[in-house]
Protein backbone atom coordinates (compact mmCIF):
# COMPACT_ATOMS: atom_id res chain seq x y z
CA UNK A 1 0.00 0.00 0.00
CA UNK A 2 2.69 2.71 1.13
CA UNK A 3 4.74 1.39 -2.51
CA UNK A 4 1.80 2.24 -4.38
CA UNK A 5 1.08 5.53 -2.79
CA UNK A 6 4.87 6.74 -3.25
CA UNK A 7 4.97 5.45 -6.80
CA UNK A 8 1.62 7.59 -7.52
CA UNK A 9 3.17 10.84 -5.62
CA UNK A 10 6.24 10.39 -7.56
CA UNK A 11 4.26 9.65 -10.57
CA UNK A 12 1.95 12.91 -10.12
CA UNK A 13 5.47 15.08 -9.42
CA UNK A 14 7.06 14.22 -12.27
CA UNK A 15 3.80 15.13 -14.56
CA UNK A 16 3.58 18.51 -12.34
CA UNK A 17 7.54 19.02 -13.26
CA UNK A 18 6.84 18.01 -17.17
CA UNK A 19 3.62 20.16 -17.27
CA UNK A 20 5.41 23.37 -15.99
CA UNK A 21 8.49 23.31 -18.43
CA UNK A 22 5.92 22.64 -21.46
CA UNK A 23 3.82 26.23 -20.21
CA UNK A 24 7.41 28.01 -19.77
CA UNK A 25 8.66 26.56 -23.07
CA UNK A 26 5.05 27.70 -24.55
CA UNK A 27 5.48 30.82 -23.17
CA UNK A 28 9.21 31.58 -24.01
CA UNK A 29 7.97 30.13 -27.66
CA UNK A 30 4.98 32.99 -27.21
CA UNK A 31 7.77 36.12 -26.33
CA UNK A 32 9.76 34.92 -29.18
CA UNK A 33 7.63 34.92 -31.87
CA UNK A 34 5.84 38.16 -30.75
CA UNK A 35 9.18 40.30 -30.27
CA UNK A 36 10.60 38.88 -33.22
CA UNK A 37 7.33 39.96 -35.27
CA UNK A 38 6.97 43.58 -33.46
CA UNK A 39 10.50 44.87 -32.15
CA UNK A 40 12.35 44.46 -35.16
CA UNK A 41 9.88 46.66 -37.52
CA UNK A 42 9.24 49.10 -35.57
CA UNK A 43 12.07 49.78 -33.22
CA UNK A 44 14.75 48.48 -35.45
CA UNK A 45 16.03 45.68 -32.75
CA UNK A 46 17.44 42.74 -33.48
CA UNK A 47 15.69 39.30 -33.70
CA UNK A 48 16.03 37.25 -30.18
CA UNK A 49 16.13 33.51 -29.80
CA UNK A 50 14.06 31.22 -27.80
CA UNK A 51 16.78 31.55 -24.52
CA UNK A 52 16.63 35.03 -24.99
CA UNK A 53 12.99 35.09 -24.27
CA UNK A 54 13.12 32.83 -21.65
CA UNK A 55 15.53 35.66 -20.23
CA UNK A 56 13.08 38.12 -20.46
CA UNK A 57 10.09 36.22 -18.82
CA UNK A 58 12.71 35.53 -15.84
CA UNK A 59 13.67 38.69 -15.82
CA UNK A 60 9.79 40.16 -15.95
CA UNK A 61 9.06 37.55 -13.42
CA UNK A 62 11.66 38.66 -10.93
CA UNK A 63 10.74 42.37 -11.81
CA UNK A 64 7.07 42.85 -12.00
CA UNK A 65 6.08 40.88 -9.38
CA UNK A 66 7.49 36.90 -9.66
CA UNK A 67 6.64 35.91 -5.75
CA UNK A 68 3.39 35.89 -6.02
CA UNK A 69 3.16 33.46 -9.15
CA UNK A 70 4.80 30.48 -6.84
CA UNK A 71 2.68 31.31 -3.28
CA UNK A 72 -0.25 28.78 -2.92
CA UNK A 73 -3.70 30.56 -2.86
CA UNK A 74 -5.13 29.69 0.70
CA UNK A 75 -8.50 30.49 1.69
CA UNK A 76 -7.29 33.33 4.67
CA UNK A 77 -5.71 35.08 1.48
CA UNK A 78 -9.05 36.22 0.07
CA UNK A 79 -10.64 37.40 3.47
CA UNK A 80 -13.22 40.49 3.29
CA UNK A 81 -13.11 41.91 6.37
CA UNK A 82 -16.26 43.89 5.90
CA UNK A 83 -17.90 40.77 4.99
CA UNK A 84 -16.77 38.80 7.77
CA UNK A 85 -18.39 42.03 10.03
CA UNK A 86 -21.22 42.10 8.19
CA UNK A 87 -22.13 38.55 8.96
CA UNK A 88 -21.41 38.85 13.10
CA UNK A 89 -23.69 41.70 12.93
CA UNK A 90 -27.23 40.80 14.63
CA UNK A 91 -30.26 41.80 12.40
CA UNK A 92 -31.10 44.64 14.31
CA UNK A 93 -27.33 46.16 14.12
CA UNK A 94 -27.36 45.70 10.50
CA UNK A 95 -30.36 47.61 10.14
CA UNK A 96 -28.63 50.18 12.61
CA UNK A 97 -25.89 50.22 10.41
CA UNK A 98 -27.77 50.59 6.77
CA UNK A 99 -29.91 53.63 8.55
CA UNK A 100 -26.57 55.43 9.76
CA UNK A 101 -24.73 55.17 6.25
CA UNK A 102 -27.83 55.68 4.37
CA UNK A 103 -28.13 59.02 6.43
CA UNK A 104 -24.59 60.18 6.76
CA UNK A 105 -24.85 59.72 2.35
CA UNK A 106 -27.83 61.77 1.97
CA UNK A 107 -27.15 64.37 4.61
CA UNK A 108 -23.47 64.84 2.74
CA UNK A 109 -23.73 63.99 -0.65
CA UNK A 110 -27.42 64.15 -1.77
CA UNK A 111 -29.04 65.84 1.06
CA UNK A 112 -29.32 69.62 2.29
CA UNK A 113 -26.62 71.68 3.37
CA UNK A 114 -24.47 70.89 0.60
CA UNK A 115 -22.33 72.92 -1.85
CA UNK A 116 -24.60 73.08 -4.29
CA UNK A 117 -27.40 74.55 -2.77
CA UNK A 118 -24.97 77.26 -1.57
CA UNK A 119 -24.07 78.01 -4.83
CA UNK A 120 -27.47 77.88 -6.25
CA UNK A 121 -27.72 74.92 -8.19
CA UNK A 122 -29.85 73.12 -5.29
CA UNK A 123 -33.45 72.92 -4.88
CA UNK A 124 -35.97 74.27 -3.08
CA UNK A 125 -38.31 72.00 -0.75
CA UNK A 126 -38.97 69.24 -3.24
CA UNK A 127 -35.05 69.12 -3.87
CA UNK A 128 -35.69 69.95 -7.46
CA UNK A 129 -33.71 72.90 -9.17
CA UNK A 130 -35.14 76.60 -9.20
CA UNK A 131 -36.91 76.76 -12.66
CA UNK A 132 -35.83 79.77 -14.98
CA UNK A 133 -39.46 81.84 -14.67
CA UNK A 134 -39.90 81.36 -10.78
CA UNK A 135 -39.29 84.45 -8.79
CA UNK A 136 -37.03 83.76 -5.39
Amino acid sequence: MHTHFFRHAVTHAIMHVIFGLAVVAGLSAAVMAAWNLVMPDIFGLTAISFWQALGLLVLSWLLFGGKHFMQRHHRHAHRNPIRERWMKMTPDEREAFIQKTHGFFHRHAFGKGGWWEESGLGGGENGSAKKENEQP
